[in-house]
């Protein structure tokens, strides 16, 4: 495994390093050659936040591959994080011969170098979706992205029931939740979901709590059935999601993304309270993560663990992208790819 390293533009590729033993892996006919050079383009360079991330997903990509019998040779192309250092740390894994390009990571770098390259010269998996339906040939998205994890709720929910109540506020991150979420239970159903607006959380919560209790006395009186139609959704960070718990009868399931979760324990006092979270953290002990895993990440942050889990799906999906083709399935320690 060869694993350097470095900033554009000049990079050093004169040192040989050795590598694992070559998989022997036989791939169906029509399948392409295995994947020789894999590249990563990661803000290392940046200030904070991005680099810490950075570092941590480039870990779990490491420690992934070091799990595995692969000949795959690694380099990591590091920049600041501003667009243009990013689509020439790119330009630089092109020159050295990358086969498989994984990043840029930030949003602002994956739309400048879809700019630079509206069709990736080599496969490139990018960590941020792309914007639209615009035809990218050549690249792939693998992302922790908060939309799709609603669209899935939706999709998940809607198999339950035909009645679902969207609880939100006026954050930034509210509104994206539940417009993914609103658009994906549209196309499943027909017709939008109901909603509940947290505008002043002194008044609103207890006239939520209210309206919700008020309609299930006037459903038990109506039906046999003590387990209420109506489903509820969060649209919201940890806070909101707690305090909608904590104001909703608990008879009323509610569900939420994976944004809930950040390592505390007091997630094991709400009930029926049904979270989407990576295997990462649910199935800890499966032996796909186990294989991998350092025990010390477990100590992390939660959104720190989840870029250590997705850099490592990341890189034991580019060492398979021979076998991609329609069916192909991968259960990884971020989700099902």
């Amino acid at each position: 495994l060869n694993n350097v390293t470095v900033s554009p533009p000049p990079v050093n590729r004169a040192t040989e390093i050795p590598t694992f033993l070559p998989a022997q892996t036989e791939l169906p006919p029509g399948s392409e050659a295995a994947v020789n050079a894999l590249a990563l383009v990661l803000p290392l360079n940046a200030a904070g936040t991005p680099a810490t991330i950075a570092e941590v997903f480039r870990q779990g990509c490491v420690d992934a591959l070091h799990s595995v019998n692969t000949s795959l040779q690694l380099d990591t192309y590091a920049h600041s994080g501003s667009s243009r250092q990013a689509v020439s740390a790119y330009q630089n894994a092109l020159e050295d011969g990358a086969q498989l390009i994984i990043g840029p990571m930030q949003k602002n770098n994956v739309n400048a170098l879809l700019k630079q390259y509206p069709q990736a010269p080599v496969k490139t998996l990018l960590l941020q979706p792309v914007a639209g339906n615009t035809e990218t040939p050549n690249y792939y998205v693998l992302t922790i992205d908060i939309e799709k994890e609603a669209e899935a709720l939706a999709r998940l929910i809607s198999r339950q029931t035909s009645r679902v109540l969207v609880i939100s506020d006026n954050s930034r991150i509210a509104q994206r939740q539940k417009s993914a979420f609103s658009k994906a239970w549209t196309t499943q159903k027909q017709k939008p979901p109901d909603y509940f607006y947290i505008y002043d959380p002194a008044k609103d919560w207890q006239k939520l709590f209210n309206r919700l209790r008020d309609l299930s006395e006037k459903e038990a009186k109506e039906t046999e059935s003590a387990r209420p139609s109506l489903l509820l959704f969060s649209a919201g960070n940890t806070d909101f999601t707690r305090r909608a718990r904590n104001f909703i009868p608990q008879s009323y399931p509610l569900y939420a993304g994976s944004i809930f979760f950040s390592g505390s324990d007091d997630i094991n006092f709400l009930d029926n309270l049904y979270i989407m979270e990576m295997p990462w953290f649910v199935a800890a002990a499966s032996e796909s993560i186990r294989v991998f895993a350092r025990p010390e990440i477990r100590l992390r942050p939660a959104l720190q663990q989840r870029f250590y889990a997705l850099g490592a799906d990341a890189c034991r999906v580019a060492a398979q992208s021979p076998l991609w083709f329609d069916g192909w399935l991968m259960e990884g320690a971020s989700g099902s790819l």
